[in-house]
């Protein structure tokens, strides 16, 4: 009798820690995942707000200097996008697809602006007696104002992502003992 019992508790002892096994391998698998994904993300990230700076900036440098960093920008092939947002959407939390889908929205946007204002100012030279510099102008400020806009969306997809790989940051230990013992329980799971 005792050695029956001694041999359930023995099988879900074995199941359980079995379970738990499998579990913990899954979450290695997943977390193993999401970091190429992160990986990816964030070299995109990277090269798309790169990419933005460089067409945009309104100082040019010497002709070798500008000829070197179009050489590097063009020395990363980006992943297929479809991939890429199948990796985004399967692998990452909500919060990251949702920055994600933003920044690419917002650089999207800058593209848009850039061309909306090169239409305007090709169609005022193209007649200028129905010319409205004012819509140009407009443009260029809206223009402007997108880019400002990509840079903050891809600033929050580098701190969401940088958060979810290292673990958020801890909060400032305050002057309570309270706030000083969260801040040290934080700062042990973070890997920042």
């Amino acid at each position: 009798m005792i050695a029956g019992g001694i041999s359930v508790v023995s099988f879900a002892f074995n199941a359980w820690t079995t379970s738990r096994t499998l579990h913990a391998a899954r979450a290695a698998s997943l977390r193993d995942r999401q970091a190429a994904v992160y990986q990816q993300v964030l070299a995109f990230t990277a090269h798309q707000t790169e990419t933005r700076r460089n067409t945009t900036k309104t100082i040019r440098y010497d002709s070798k200097t500008e000829a070197r960093l179009q050489s590097l920008l063009d020395e990363y092939s980006p992943p297929n996008w479809f991939d890429l947002e199948g990796h985004v959407l399967a692998f990452c939390p909500d919060s990251v697809v949702e920055a994600f889908i933003a920044a690419k929205a917002a650089d999207d946007s800058v593209w848009a602006a850039r061309l909306a204002h090169a239409d305007a100012v090709e169609l005022n030279q193209a007649d200028p007696t129905a010319a409205d510099p004012n819509d140009a102008v407009a443009l260029q400020a809206k223009f402007r104002a997108r880019i400002k806009e990509a840079e903050i969306a891809d600033s929050k997809l580098i701190g969401i992502v940088r958060d979810k790989m290292l673990g958020t940051r801890p909060p400032e230990p305050g002057h309570s003992l309270i706030g000083k013992v969260i801040f040290e329980a934080r700062s042990r799971t973070s890997l920042r």
